[in-house]
């Protein structure tokens, strides 16, 4: 998850861009970034599919604290605020993005 977000933020800083990330939560969770923000070149008229970071595991739940999107800046490095957290039986896993673009990991301790 971690890599995904930060491929898609050097896309937005190398395009000096927006780009979008949209997450489906659940236990088959899927990410979508922004078809725009590629850095392939898609033939005149043709569809750019986005790039998709899908569940490694199975087990593992994506739950949102936010919308379901996520809005990265381009050279500024500006993001709109979110965390997700993921979890699993063992115990929950918090990924906190800063509007700074920053993410970093918390542990949620059970109860």
């Amino acid at each position: 998850m971690m890599d995904f977000i930060v491929r898609q933020q050097w896309h937005a800083a190398w395009g000096n861009r927006r780009c979008r990330i949209n997450a489906v939560g659940g236990e088959r969770w899927q990410l979508y970034g922004d078809p725009l923000c590629g850095l392939g070149r898609a033939a005149p008229g043709a569809r750019r599919e986005p790039a998709r970071g899908v569940a490694p595991y199975t087990g593992v739940r994506l739950s949102l604290s936010t919308a379901g999107e996520l809005s990265l800046g381009g050279r500024r490095h500006t993001a709109s605020t979110a965390h997700f957290v993921l979890s699993n039986p063992a115990g929950r896993l918090r990924m906190v993005v800063s509007g700074s673009e920053r993410g970093r990991w918390a542990g949620i301790p059970s109860c």
